[in-house]
């Protein structure tokens, strides 16, 4: 028995919804664990902007970029640099 195209096409379109969901959940996971775990150096975030040690201190000390103490260990969250760059294009943009 073969199938018809309609059904053919129903089984298609369940396939590529289970997949989309699928999909979405494990991104939502993947993103979920990235924030948790994706802290920068402050010689990475540096990297990350281009700029020098002093300059990235100047905007953790004003608040335009957070950062969090673990002991003596200063790190910025992946998230945080994103957000801040998001913040500029944003002000940029107005």
């Amino acid at each position: 028995m073969n199938p018809t195209p309609e059904q053919r096409e129903d089984t298609q379109a369940a396939v590529r919804q289970a997949t989309n969901t699928a999909l979405s959940a494990f991104l939502a996971q993947h993103e979920q664990r990235a924030d948790l775990s994706a802290l920068l150096t402050v010689n990475q975030a540096c990297g990350q902007f281009q700029i020098s040690r002093p300059t990235l201190y100047q905007l953790i000390h004003t608040g335009e970029l957070r950062s969090v103490l673990i002991g003596r260990a200063r790190r910025i969250p992946a998230t945080e640099i994103d957000r801040f760059i998001e913040a500029r294009l944003t002000a940029g943009a107005s």
